[in-house]
């Protein structure tokens, strides 16, 4: 299968909504600003986009333009800053992290690194593979998938590396005051846990039905529940509410919860729902295989056939703006 990945903008405009604000939760006033480097939904999708105040950065797999790229909010001053393939994304007081791919032309380059904004100043953290990337303040949180299946944290310096949970993990999310994970069972599904940041209390099973593709988002825990027959649910942090959003969600294993709405896709289709007024809007229908959404910009990546019938991958970059 050949895979070639272009890159064009095309500008969506529906009714106005707020500013998304990237890379920040609030909490209680007497308590400081969490501050994160992407989405939750994002990381469950690979964070192939992530977003400052300043600009946006995505990622592309093309075999002639690989790389991460990076453009002003209003879609202006194009920049390729790295060619190297690369994912889960965080952006955080002008630095990237992300998780460098080994390719058959460097097999030597795995890990985790960052570097500034604008491309400089590369730096390994570690040789770790880590998947579910989370940077909070001052550590990078990580499923460690080279040789075990911990969760660990590290300084964004490259300092004080730990394992918080050993055992077998995926599915790692935190809202900046609680780290989230799954302990893995077999056939992509977990047992879905919660612990501290610093790993010093022991982990607490807060679903009882095995679950994959979970995530954090706000007051709310989303994901797929295998004993609501694969379901697409969301559950209260405080576990006071349980909803069932849409019936045999597996076909929704790819999605991303923001402000009021969620982006839903399927493989088939990217749909965005809309929990205020219960509208389903269809973004874009074909293949599709991955997503990714910060500062009101789609990413995704599309499968297309040549005029000979190969398959190729083509990246799209749309802005899109949810209905009020």
């Amino acid at each position: 299968m050949k895979y070639t990945f272009f890159i064009f903008l095309i500008f969506l405009f529906s009714c106005g909504a707020a500013p998304h604000k990237e890379a920040v939760t609030t909490s209680k006033d007497d308590v400081p600003l969490v501050n994160m480097g992407n989405n939750a939904g994002n990381v469950l999708c690979g964070g192939h986009i992530a977003a400052d105040s300043d600009r946006i950065y995505y990622t592309d797999y093309d075999t002639t333009s690989r790389g991460l790229f990076s453009m002003r909010r209003d879609g202006t001053d194009l920049r390729q800053i790295s060619h190297d393939k690369l994912e889960y994304l965080n952006v955080l007081n002008g630095w990237l992290y992300y998780r460098k791919i080994r390719t058959e032309q460097n097999r030597n380059c795995g890990g985790i690194y960052k570097m500034r904004t604008n491309g400089t100043e590369e730096q390994r953290l570690t040789t770790d593979e880590g998947f579910y990337i989370n940077v909070v303040n001052d550590w990078v949180y990580y499923v460690n998938w080279s040789y075990t299946t911990d969760v660990c944290k590290i300084r964004t310096d490259g300092s004080e590396q730990q394992i918080l949970y050993a055992g077998h993990y995926e599915l790692l999310t935190t809202d900046g005051k609680q780290l989230y994970f799954g302990s893995m069972v077999g056939g992509g599904l977990s047992q879905f846990y919660n612990g501290s940041m610093d790993g010093k209390t022991t982990a607490h099973q807060i679903i009882i039905n095995t679950v994959e593709s979970a995530l954090v988002n706000g007051k709310w825990i989303y994901y797929i529940d295998q004993g609501q027959e694969y379901s697409l649910c969301r559950l209260r942090r405080d576990t006071s509410d349980l909803q069932i959003l849409f019936k045999n969600g597996d076909v929704y294993s790819k999605y991303i919860p923001y402000d009021n709405s969620i982006i839903l896709c399927d493989g088939e289709s990217i749909l965005n729902f809309n929990f205020a007024n219960k509208q389903m809007d269809t973004i874009y229908k074909g293949r599709v295989t991955d997503i990714g959404y910060a500062a009101q910009y789609l990413i995704f990546r599309t499968v297309e056939k040549d005029s000979e019938n190969v398959e190729y991958g083509k990246t799209h970059l749309i802005q899109y703006k949810t209905k009020k």
